[in-house]
């Protein structure tokens, strides 16, 4: 509590210091003082020689006699206007909704908000230069940056408010994207802005401060280097194990805190098997492990995975620590005698919830799609995707992943999916007596939809889709299918060949999510498609909420309960087929 009254005076203190900064310096218009011995606070009449480094209003000024309220005030706006930069470079994943908007009144495309964006990054050099200058030569530049710093500092504001425009348009759910993307370009920001305060600042810094900047900078330098070359935290599981569902073999995914090199091992008819993370011969080294194992040789056995930190790997030689991590997970199975009982989660959107308050007595867990808005990093993927597995089923049960339109929204998605052992995301597998066929249907628009700048190559992927189910054999008893969205594809006419192939194939229910709310519609129906369709509400949302699906001979059960009480919320029972 005492730390948060710190901040809120703190920045209390530096919004009072910076507007009666500016009210001074409106006043005063650029007067200069011709005394250049003295140091000058923003109180009148007041000298001092010391700092009081946590007190804003005791701003003060080194003796080469510019104003305080003049220097305070741009140092102050050429902070403001970068911070505007770096927020606004996370903002241009909202770009495309602007521009789109613009070019329907103008009727061609302008990247207005890039050329703003380059607008404000020029702004804040040029304060950066000109505070530098007025520095160095006060009584020389105020005749050429005085004038121009207003126009300056109107950009400067100009960059503020849009940053709260489109924040606000966003809406809080948003601000964690937003920071993310910003977050890709934050080093470049960094780098130039380093180069341009070394080398504008840092000669005009008294010797004594300077020495104590080069001793620290020095510091952190040596410090980067050695974290670079020999790693650094605690070594330690980031997630348990997770195991997915592939078509003729699991795959074993798990991550751990630094760069390792991992394997699992287990023990299939007496023979030993180590099997390491590996790929053209090479083991690899990451934070993110995956191993695939052939579905025999898992079935009803103790596995352990292992991972030891990988320090420093080149061509010839390299350096592995000594310690070894271990998790050993007592019994995985997928047997099913009696029934299969899914827990399904869809469309969680970045939001997390207490996973661990689910328990793990079901057959398998189905994530139905949109993890997130994107995946922009490996750590959203390992937070997103692997620690709600991990946590409920504790590697003891396997995962069903069915991608969703937003799952293909990102950065390095093919290297992150490949890590799940999913050769492609059309594939079958039976699991108890139930037979699924798992259908990827893409996006929900069309690839010359504005919002992927002709990025999108989804048409032609749907198609080999609809070929690969073509050729899959007619299914016969308890047949389901599952895809993210109800209607599979966006395109109408791939949309109802689905709808077709589906019933040839012998589909009784389709699983789906998307909409982010639950629903069931009969065949008969054919709200989407002419098939009996279970759409599995959503674990976003003003209500979040997660789904208990049991399949038990013909019969299915479905039910959905609100994630907060565990209240049902939604049941209904079915019989699929007869015998």
């Amino acid at each position: 509590m005492n730390m948060v009254l710190f901040f809120v005076t703190f920045f209390t203190r530096f919004i009072v210091a910076y507007f009666s900064c500016l009210c001074k310096m409106c006043k005063s218009a650029f007067h200069f003082s011709s005394d250049k011995n003295k140091w000058k606070l923003l109180r009148n009449g007041v000298k001092c020689r010391k700092i009081k480094m946590y007190d804003c209003s005791y701003l003060f000024i080194y003796k080469w006699g510019i104003g305080m309220a003049e220097l305070v005030l741009m140092l102050l706006t050429v902070f403001l206007t970068t911070l505007s930069v770096f927020l606004y470079g996370g903002f241009r994943v909202s770009f495309v909704f602007f521009e789109n908007t613009a070019r329907k009144f103008l009727k061609k495309n302008v990247p207005f908000c890039r050329i703003l964006w380059a607008v404000f990054a020029v702004d804040s050099v040029l304060l950066l230069i000109g505070s530098a200058f007025e520095l160095r030569y006060p009584d020389k530049t105020y005749g050429g940056f005085g004038g121009a710093f207003w126009l300056l500092f109107a950009i400067a504001v100009l960059a503020v408010i849009t940053d709260i425009v489109f924040f606000v348009d966003g809406g809080k759910g948003t601000l964690r994207q937003f920071l993310r993307s910003a977050m890709h370009i934050a080093p470049y920001i960094a780098f130039v802005y380093a180069i341009l305060i070394f080398g504008l600042l840092i000669p005009f810094v008294p010797f004594g401060l300077r020495f104590v900047l080069t001793i620290l900078l020095g510091a952190c330098a040596a410090l980067l280097l050695f974290v670079r070359c020999f790693g650094a935290g605690r070594l330690h599981f980031l997630t348990r194990p997770a195991v997915f569902m592939g078509q003729n073999a699991y795959t074993v995914v798990f991550s751990t805190s630094v760069p390792t090199v991992a394997c699992i091992e287990y023990t299939y008819r007496g023979k030993k098997y180590v099997l390491w993370d590996s790929a053209s011969r090479i083991k690899n080294v990451g934070r993110l492990h995956s191993v695939t194992v052939p579905k025999a040789h898992l079935e009803n056995n103790t596995y352990t995975v292992r991972a030891r930190r990988a320090i420093d790997r080149l061509p010839y030689g390299g350096l592995q620590g000594k310690k070894e991590i271990t998790h050993t997970v007592d019994h995985f199975s997928t047997v099913c005698e009696y029934e299969v009982k899914l827990l399904t989660l869809a469309d969680l959107h970045g939001k997390t919830q207490r996973w661990s308050a689910l328990s793990d007595s079901y057959s398998a867990l189905l994530l139905m799609g949109d993890i997130d808005g994107s995946i922009d990093c490996e750590s959203d993927f390992i937070r997103l995707l692997l620690t709600p597995c991990s946590e409920i089923l504790h590697g003891r049960r396997p995962v069903i992943f069915v991608r969703g339109n937003h799952d293909l929204r990102g950065f390095n998605l093919s290297d992150l999916y490949r890590r799940l052992g999913i050769e492609q995301f059309n594939y079958r597998f039976t699991l108890g007596n139930v037979q699924f066929t798992v259908l990827d249907g893409g996006e929900d628009k069309a690839d010359d939809n504005f919002e992927y700048a002709s990025y999108l190559d989804n048409y032609i992927y749907n198609e080999r889709s609809l070929h690969w189910l073509s050729q899959q054999p007619k299914q016969y008893g308890m047949s389901i299918a599952l895809s993210h969205m109800p209607n599979v594809f966006a395109d109408k006419n791939q949309q109802k060949r689905a709808g077709e192939l589906l019933l040839a194939n012998g589909i009784k229910l389709l699983i789906a999510a998307h909409t982010h709310k639950t629903d069931y519609f009969a065949a008969a129906q054919e709200r989407y498609l002419p098939i009996n369709t279970f759409i599995a509400g959503a674990a976003s949302g003003v209500k979040p909420t997660y789904s208990v699906i049991t399949f038990s001979g013909s019969m299915a059960e479905l039910k959905t309960f609100d994630f907060a009480t565990h209240e049902e919320l939604f049941t209904k029972d079915l019989i699929l087929y007869t015998d």
